[in-house]
């Protein structure tokens, strides 16, 4: 009798101590991987967030960059960590809507083994030429592809944005692309496009804004809906005369599936309450994004509508990746 009340109470204080766990989240810094290397819109936005974030909670959020195959080796590294809200993930178009399409062996489930947060912003994806080339519009662009017979782009890789906005501009003009991709991620695509070794790029705007700003690449037109706030002089990629080619980009915040539902819904509300601050907002706006700050049955519901229309656009590319 006296050992089975022992371990009645043994197994009533493993039940408990899950439970304070929770109730006392966090008691420790917590842990924002950015899949995508420094400079990236992953890394600008991601370290722009975890300050306002980390007061919120009242503890430090540490980024760390995990690059690589589109951003699958960070998501890979968060889908392993434990449920317990100390490691999140900076998730992008890339890694929880396309990836999916383009490997054949993705090391995770993008729908089975994430915990959605949020959907934190959207950004504008520009298209941009080197300073010094002669083109001053896209229709421009578009005659010296035809004239030239190709066209070079590159991109961080396969799975982005920057990657499916170029190749829907191809499939759009007719033009031939060759892509170049970069294990270096935006920067090392920055370096070559400035020096005029590549002819165009699209890019989140929150990655080429110092280069736009220094006058290092000409923006010649936005892969989005309207013009960007703060580009008012940039037309759309409609109104310079190639119909449907909208490719926004996007971060959403997720967790290892599994993670408490108070623990998640903290993450949440607090994750809302920075991107509903006007300051962040105008910061973030300037910055290139806009900012969202949905639900987690929201963010779950749109990254698999974003699933559903790429998969679409990757399977009429063809494309894989190694």
């Amino acid at each position: 009798m006296m050992r089975r009340r022992h371990l009645l109470a043994a197994l009533g204080v493993a039940a408990a101590t899950p439970a304070r766990a929770v109730a006392a989240w966090p008691e420790r810094p917590i842990r924002m991987i950015l899949p995508f290397g420094p400079g990236s819109s992953a890394d600008v936005l991601g370290r722009l967030m975890a300050d306002p974030l980390g007061r919120r909670l009242g503890q430090t959020v540490v980024c760390e960059n995990r690059t690589g195959a589109g951003g699958s080796i960070g998501a890979a590294e968060a889908a392993r960590q434990p449920p317990d809200g100390y490691n999140i993930l900076m998730g992008s178009i890339g890694t929880q809507s396309v990836n999916r399409y383009l490997y054949a062996h993705l090391p995770y489930d993008s729908d089975r083994d994430f915990t959605p947060i949020s959907h934190l912003w959207n950004s504008a994806n520009v298209m941009v030429v080197p300073a010094g080339s002669p083109w001053r519009s896209v229709q421009d662009v578009i005659a010296a592809g035809r004239q030239q017979g190709r066209l070079t782009f590159g991109s961080p890789g396969v799975g982005t944005s920057d990657f499916l906005a170029s190749s829907l501009f191809g499939i759009r003009t007719g033009l031939t692309l060759e892509h170049v991709p970069y294990r270096g991620g935006t920067p090392a695509v920055q370096i070559d496009l400035v020096a005029g070794r590549l002819d165009f790029g699209f890019g989140n705007v929150p990655a080429y804004f110092s280069g736009i700003r220094g006058g290092l690449v000409r923006p010649l037109a936005v892969a989005f809906p309207h013009r960007w706030p703060t580009m008012p002089e940039v037309p759309t990629m409609q109104e310079a005369g190639v119909d449907d080619l909208i490719v926004p980009s996007w971060h959403a915040l997720v967790a290892p599936r599994g993670l408490p539902v108070p623990i998640r819904d903290r993450l949440a509300a607090d994750t809302q309450a920075v991107l509903h601050d006007s300051d962040f907002r105008a910061r973030l706006l300037d910055l290139g994004s806009e900012a969202i700050g949905a639900t987690p049955e929201e963010t779950a519901r749109f990254i698999a509508s974003e699933a559903e229309r790429y998969g679409v656009l990757i399977r009429r590319l063809g494309i894989r990746a190694e």
